[in-house]
């Protein structure tokens, strides 16, 4: 049971850390595509 627990811990963990990288992942893409537009118009 303990282990079960453990393994279903990390399957969470890994669900939860998935949509956070790809959301940092899109947060930098949108703050290097600002900048370059920036950079453009001034």
């Amino acid at each position: 049971m303990i282990r079960l627990r453990k393994v279903s811990l990390l399957n969470d963990i890994r669900k939860n850390r998935a949509p956070l990288y790809y959301w940092s992942l899109g947060a930098g893409l949108i703050t290097t595509v600002s900048f370059i537009t920036f950079g453009y118009f001034y």
